[in-house]
């Protein structure tokens, strides 16, 4: 076959970068889900200690 012309059952080099561009952003939102919930807990968290500090004074 020439060259250009992509194969029977052929990923192209685009389609792979496509794929792989969606991988790479799926596992960022992971990621940054993995820190953003730690640091609204921490917030929450914080938030309470105020709180409670303020309803003893």
């Amino acid at each position: 076959m020439p060259d250009g012309i992509p194969q029977s059952g052929h990923i192209s080099d685009l389609e792979k970068n496509r794929a792989l561009l969606g991988w790479l952003r799926r596992q960022v939102a992971q990621i940054e889900r993995r820190v953003r919930e730690p640091n609204i807990q921490e917030a929450q968290e914080r938030a309470r200690r105020e709180r409670a500090w303020a309803e003893r004074s």
